[in-house]
């Protein structure tokens, strides 16, 4: 047992390094102007090999979802090569090409640009890029390699979320569905922003389950970090906190019903947070880019126009 928990404590240890070594490496490269023809390619490749140790890591306690994990990895990682090398998958055009140029354009002006180009919305994921750019240099492989990455991690979540709110039977059925499904695995295998929401957003949703379960304010508050988090990349993510208003609400009444008082009380100052949350993004303004900035602005003419578009 004391050899297996040495074994875990060096592995711990190496993985971490090995992938900051990696990445230190090829910021160096970069910023002494290292010209490569393959620079982008090996950036890709180191990229999707670190991933593919990190979930080694990640999972080295957990055989099982371990399987299912590198399963969504594999597929995603294949992907993601057949877009680069050999046919521009579904959806790899338009907004992904966009996303991409626009990253690339944003780190020409080198470190400078990473806090001058700083935005929240759709164009958040091009800073993302720009930054990445910046310090290790162009390679859409990589950045593709991110979102195999963190699509993976996505699997993870799910799997969690489910054995919380039922058994392991059934968080593995939900984990092989979101590993093969094809709509997810094409999301996490090209140059768009969906990974980068829906990732804290099922991390989020885990925290959130545990609150429910525990009353631990730690999980509360890690869900709510996570959610402004998704709020501040899409507009359409400020609908779970009407949701979440809503469905607090009918919990106050049912527990005002049983005289619950523990729960009540819980719920309530829950309540107060989320409106005061909501609130404060209604005045500010933060994270609705998507209908203008303001709820002000929205009308039928914005909808349509923006439909239009």
């Amino acid at each position: 047992m004391l050899k297996k928990s040495r074994q875990n404590v060096i592995i711990i240890s190496i993985f971490p390094l090995f992938v900051f070594s990696n990445f230190l490496l090829l910021s160096f490269l970069n910023f002494n102007n290292f010209d490569f023809e393959l620079l982008p390619d090996i950036l890709g490749f180191i990229t999707i090999l670190n991933s593919f140790l990190i979930i080694l890591w990640v999972t080295q306690n957990n055989f099982h979802i371990r399987k299912i994990i590198l399963t969504a990895f594999g597929f995603r990682t294949v992907l993601a090569l057949i877009s680069y090398y050999v046919a521009p998958l579904p959806y790899s055009g338009d907004d992904a090409i966009t996303f991409e140029m626009l990253g690339w354009e944003w780190s020409q002006n080198g470190l400078s640009s990473i806090l001058d180009n700083f935005t929240l919305g759709s164009y958040f994921y091009a800073w993302l890029i720009s930054a990445l750019y910046t310090l290790l240099g162009r390679s859409p492989l990589m950045i593709q390699g991110f979102n195999v990455f963190f699509g993976s991690l996505i699997v993870w979540n799910v799997y969690l979320i489910t054995q919380l709110l039922w058994n392991k039977r059934i968080a593995n059925r939900a984990a092989w569905t979101i590993a093969l499904f094809p709509s997810t695995a094409l999301y996490s295998a090209i140059t768009l922003r969906e990974v980068l929401i829906v990732y804290p957003l099922t991390l989020g949703i885990f925290y959130f389950v545990r609150w429910h379960r525990s009353g631990s304010i730690h999980h509360f508050l890690l869900f709510f970090i996570l959610l402004i988090l998704c709020i501040s990349i899409h507009s359409a993510i400020t609908v779970i906190l009407i949701s979440l208003i809503l469905l607090f609400l009918i919990r106050i009444i049912r527990n005002m019903w049983k005289n619950k008082a523990n729960k009540l009380i819980r719920y309530t100052i829950s309540l107060l947070f989320i409106l005061s949350v909501f609130g404060a993004v209604l005045l500010s303004g933060f994270g609705l880019q998507k209908i203008g900035g303001s709820v002000d602005k929205l009308s039928l003419e914005y909808i349509e126009k923006k439909q239009q578009v």
